[in-house]
């Protein structure tokens, strides 16, 4: 089966991108951007997943082994302030026991629990750089993954770019990932640094973007279980993998519609 994404709007690396009106990306070579709407709706009903008003952009290497998506809240200023509270320990326990909850309710509708097994990397704040990351293991029927999350402060909001890929394959794709948030900046006077008095800021703080019920509440898509399973959904076995990347699809609807 060819490219399900071929004869889209694409944009083929190398070349300089646009993550909406916010932001700008240089594409590497080898790599797919998408950031046209119509190409944008096309990915998210390929991996099972519903497209929000947020998402700016989605970048693949041309195997489609794994992916990353660009998504922007415009939720305001968030403060660093508590940038040394940030407790590993006890957040992966609030994660786990939130899914706990969440796993009852895929199991009433039939669906294959997940369990959330630990930290590929705890979460880190970088002060000079203003991003925050870390990365979860998400064990499934299908096998083990890794949902990697990384936070770009900015001036009026933040953009969450997500990593999706085999639990194997992480180690040696960060380099890759830092890289290419070399290629990344925002738009001239959106910058984290750029921030004035009177400006909107958001109603939480650094620990909300990890804590996937905070950041339900606040309208942040955290993506803690998005596309569990589906790196390879857009490759030659993707119909196979669409099954789960569904059921993730449910369990993101409801935990949305709680929260």
């Amino acid at each position: 089966m060819g490219d399900p994404l071929e004869g889209l709007p694409q944009l083929l690396g190398p070349a300089d991108g646009k993550l909406g009106s916010e932001a700008t990306l240089k594409i590497p070579a080898g790599t797919t951007f998408l950031f046209e709407e119509r190409a944008l709706a096309k990915f998210y009903e390929l991996t099972g997943n519903i497209k929000s008003a947020q998402v700016r952009g989605v970048l693949l290497p041309a195997d489609r082994s794994w992916f990353v998506t660009f998504k922007f809240a415009d939720d305001g200023y968030v403060s660093d302030e508590d940038k040394d509270d940030l407790d590993a320990t006890k957040i992966l326990e609030s994660l786990q026991k939130g899914q706990e909850e969440g796993n009852r309710h895929r199991v009433a509708q039939g669906l294959d629990a997940l369990t959330l097994t630990g930290w590929q990397t705890p979460p880190k704040y970088d002060s000079a750089t203003h991003n925050l990351e870390w990365g979860i293991k998400v064990h499934a029927k299908s096998g083990d993954n890794v949902n990697y999350e990384i936070r770009l402060l900015g001036r009026r909001g933040v953009m969450s770019v997500t990593l999706i890929a085999d639990e194997a394959q992480i180690d040696s794709l960060l380099p890759t990932i830092r890289s290419l948030l070399q290629g990344y900046a925002f738009v001239t006077g959106e910058d984290y640094g750029s921030y004035k008095e009177g400006d909107k800021v958001a109603a939480y703080g650094l620990g909300a973007l990890v804590h996937w019920l905070a950041a339900w509440r606040h309208g942040r898509a955290a993506l803690l279980l998005l596309a569990v399973a589906v790196c390879a959904a857009l490759a030659l076995d993707w119909r196979d993998r669409l099954a789960l990347a569904l059921a993730t699809a449910l369990w993101l609807a409801w935990a949305g519609a709680r929260h």
